[in-house]
């Protein structure tokens, strides 16, 4: 019984409905009633007046400011990266300005550091030839004193050794003398 209630109730409400949507549908929808043409005409003009006013008016200058500050804000950008570019330019300039001064610098004190070596390298050769031709005109000094003492030895060892070596060899005696003799020719 419930549901036959509830359907009963439904149903009343439905007729109604029905009822009241036919007497309705003859009447046309009211933006497609042309007797009311003027009058939509009307609040449209004033709808699009108000909008296009409302626009040209805040919305458009608001855009323009906006596009104003981001035409200055990118024409500042660009002259503050165009002053940057010739700092660093200039910058780079001077360093490489500097830097072949530096190596200007460093060649004249590595040519002069070069011949002040090759002058000293060149004293102290002349210093050790000179040294060294001492030394070796001393050691010929030496040399010819032991050469002449050697020398005048040989004749008194030439007269001991020369009978004992004729001697041995040959089985003959001779003597001092005869042997002093033959040193003596042979010296002169």
């Amino acid at each position: 019984m419930l549901v036959s209630n509830v359907y009963a109730q439904t149903s009343e409400a439905l007729r109604e409905r029905v009822e009241n949507a036919l007497e309705h549908a003859d009447r046309v929808f009211p933006p497609f009633d042309f007797s009311h043409f003027c009058s939509h005409f009307f609040w449209l003009v004033i709808s699009f007046g108000f909008f296009y006013f409302f626009i040209a008016r805040v919305i458009v200058p608001r855009i323009g400011c906006t596009i104003e500050i981001r035409r200055d804000r990118i024409a500042s950008d660009l002259d503050r990266a165009m002053r940057l570019k010739q700092e660093a330019d200039t910058v780079v300039e001077i360093y490489e300005r500097k830097l072949a001064e530096a190596r200007l610098q460093a060649y004249a004190i590595a040519q002069k550091t070069s011949n002040e070596i090759k002058e000293k390298t060149k004293l102290e050769r002349k210093e050790i030839e000179t040294s060294l031709d001492k030394k070796l005109a001393d050691a010929e000094g030496q040399i010819a004193k032991i050469r002449n003492k050697a020398v005048q030895n040989i004749g008194s060892i030439a007269e001991e050794v020369v009978p004992e070596i004729v001697k041995k060899l040959i089985g003959v005696e001779v003597s001092k003398e005869s042997v002093s003799l033959a040193v003596k020719a042979a010296d002169n």
